[in-house]
């Protein structure tokens, strides 16, 4: 069972926007029918320095490319811009895969998007 603070961050997670650097149409174009999102940043959610968490996603970005997964740039963001996360878009990764890099960076959730949506995917079990 969550407790109060869980929710309230998961209920944030849900909310989140997220904008990937390439348009819907080259998404589409590139065959991108499920993928997921994940960062490095803010690990159990504690606000790290701008440089902390760019370096913690330069190592997330090494590790994925060195499994060969797909990447493209994106950001996780509150509606009201007061919290956002560089992140990576991921594709040819399984999902037990990019739980465990998740779990590795110390984060509470990943996101899963197909075509018939967006799923917020825990990463705490």
């Amino acid at each position: 069972m969550k407790d109060e603070k869980t929710e309230s961050l998961f209920q944030a997670y849900e909310e989140t926007t997220i904008e990937i650097f390439q348009s819907e149409k080259q998404i589409e174009d590139l065959g991108w029918s499920e993928y997921f999102v994940i960062t490095a940043w803010n690990p159990f959610s504690e606000q790290l320095s701008l440089d902390e968490n760019r370096r913690r996603n330069s190592e997330l970005e090494k590790d994925l490319l060195d499994i060969r997964a797909e990447l493209l740039k994106a950001i996780g963001r509150s509606n009201d811009w007061k919290w956002f996360e560089e992140s990576f878009a991921v594709r040819n990764i399984d999902v037990s895969e990019i739980v465990q890099k998740a779990k590795n960076y110390q984060q509470n959730a990943i996101f899963q998007i197909t075509t018939e949506g967006r799923k917020v995917i825990s990463c705490l079990d």
